[in-house]
């Protein structure tokens, strides 16, 4: 028993300091097995050859609460599966712990008469999160993995990862955010690692599947941990439908890697569903450039691994900020991504490069490049647990002023006084709504926190002071008292006759991502009104 091993833990020599003795005693009870709350399921088939499952528990999460969803996957499958669930010291399944309790059950299976041919490995949450380096080194003989509530971590990105892993991730997951696993997504299904397989064998090596309508606790059963309780999002499906549906993935995954093909197709209908859910907020995040999706080129070689800046939405905010009539004029707009304090080699701006010198807008073109860079929260342990787009994006633009005169109709510098800025990120908020599933619009509309533009901050009009202030979100109440978000972007505008010339024609602005935007609407901006605490569990 722990309680009985940890206290009574051997004393240590009496010339060591109380420091080290109390770091024993903790060392001791941190690496002391939890045998008595481990959960052994024997197989409940007898034909066919034997397979084991070890899973791993999420954080304060006891191993009991994922036994209804281990039964109903040992019923699913065609073969005699053993499933083991170790516990660990407070239900925390850390790493200096976790290869002990693996062990641990495993041995425990071997004395019960197990003799499998096949070696699963699986989590949920931290479970997950914590399985992922095991399977890439001690584990790497594991026949495969499946990670629910969990994804292969950054740090994998650009390797092949040695075992064969299934991500399952959940729309109103409130801890491992749907934005995630939807650059889970982006790396293992559309744009596979060299080593990886490929084409259409990359939805079934390493598959990637969200499950609409499902939150984070529908991974395990009973009553959430305080923390999933303050930060899940309400289920739109019952308990029931969920592990079904958990189950019915599961259960396709691991008899695909027992070689049967047949299983291939549920797994490819479930990555295909995928796609089409989070479909619209990866075109938002290739809009954004997300550097988790590939790194702005910046100083860089260009290269297909890299984001250039081209394509992406300071393009669309800058043709916004011209208002020049685009029936008239034809506007060439190239963004480059650059850390926008850069001054060595050079400095960064933005320019026209040709313009309408005849003075009539018929048949002129213009020939614009901006500059951008994205900025996003800290995570660097790669949690998925806070926003994965761009918090802001500092984008150096060319004024409606200049835009307007290199057109051919001279335009006082009192054009750009009219928060453009705050028009423009308007312009994102809707771009993102307008593409959001249907689902998810609707949801927002009725539950979400809606964004709402303030003016313009002109108050740091020089260049470090912009570059440094945030884009700001303020809670604050709308029309009706109805709670809203006001998003105020920091600007920096210069006329064209400035007296430092290289310095005319500007106009800078924090900017929304739409990737942002839409997130908003999928996760972050329910929390207020549409969390798991607020609502009765889904009935049937």
């Amino acid at each position: 028993v722990v309680a009985a091993t940890c206290s009574h833990a051997p004393r240590p020599p009496t010339m060591a300091p109380r420091a080290v003795a109390a770091l024993l005693v903790l060392a001791a009870c941190a690496v002391t097995a939890r045998a008595e709350d481990d959960v052994i399921l024997r197989p409940t088939k007898t034909d066919g050859a034997e397979a084991a499952l070890v899973f791993i528990q999420g954080a304060s999460i006891p191993a009991a609460r994922y036994v209804p969803f281990a039964q109903a996957l040992q019923a699913a499958v065609d073969f005699p599966l053993w499933v083991a669930i170790p516990a660990f010291l407070l239900d925390v399944p850390e790493p200096l712990v976790l290869a002990g309790g693996i062990a641990r059950v495993t041995k425990n299976m071997t004395a019960q008469g197990m003799r499998a041919g096949a070696t699963f490995l699986g989590g949920h949450s931290l479970g997950g999160a914590m399985l992922i380096d095991y399977t890439a080194t001690t584990g790497a003989n594991a026949t495969a993995q499946f990670l629910l509530g969990a994804f292969l971590t950054r740090k994998y990105a650009n390797v092949t990862y040695p075992v064969k892993t299934l991500t399952v991730g959940a729309e109103l997951d409130g801890l491992c955010l749907v934005s995630r696993i939807t650059e889970a997504y982006w790396h293992r299904v559309l744009h596979p690692r060299s080593g990886d397989a490929g084409g259409d064998d990359a939805a079934t090596a390493f598959p990637v599947v969200v499950l609409p309508g499902q939150n984070h606790m529908q991974f395990a059963s009973g009553e959430p941990p305080a923390l999933v309780k303050a930060r899940d999002l309400h289920a739109e499906v019952t308990d029931e439908a969920a592990r079904a549906a958990v189950v019915a993935v599961v259960a396709d995954w691991l008899a695909l890697q027992r070689g049967d093909a047949s299983a291939a197709a549920g797994i490819k209908a479930a990555v295909a569903a995928t796609g089409a859910l989070v479909g619209p907020l990866v075109q938002a995040m290739e809009v954004e450039g997300n550097t988790y999706l590939k790194p702005a080129c910046d100083l860089n070689p260009v290269s297909p691994a890299c984001f250039t800046g081209a394509g992406t939405w300071t393009e669309t905010a800058q043709v916004a900020m011209g208002g020049v009539d685009a029936s008239k004029v034809k506007q060439i707009v190239t963004n480059t991504f650059h850390d926008v304090w850069e001054i060595f080699p050079h400095v960064h701006l933005p320019k026209v490069w040709h313009n309408c010198t005849g003075g009539a807008q018929d048949a002129c073109w213009l020939n614009v490049t901006t500059v951008s860079q994205n900025v996003y929260d800290s995570d660097p342990l790669d949690t998925g647990f806070g926003s994965n787009t761009a918090s802001e994006i500092r984008a150096k633009m060319v004024s409606r002023q200049w835009m307007q005169t290199a057109a051919g109709a001279p335009t006082p510098f009192a054009a750009d006084n009219h928060s453009l800025c705050a028009a423009i990120n308007d312009q994102a908020y809707k771009w993102a709504l307008a593409r959001a599933p249907a689902r998810t619009a609707a949801r927002f509309a009725k539950y979400g926190e809606p964004y709402v533009m303030g003016a313009d901050d002109n108050t740091g009009a020089v260049g470090p002071l912009w570059i440094w202030a945030p884009m700001q979100y303020h809670n604050t109440t709308g029309p009706g008292g109805a709670a809203v978000v006001e998003v105020v972007a920091p600007t920096m505008m210069t006329p064209l006759n400035e007296t430092i010339k290289a310095a005319a024609g500007f106009h800078y602005c924090k900017l929304l991502s739409p990737a942002r935007a839409m997130e908003w609407a999928m996760v972050d901006g329910l929390r207020a009104h549409y969390t798991a605490s607020k609502f009765p569990p889904t009935a049937a």
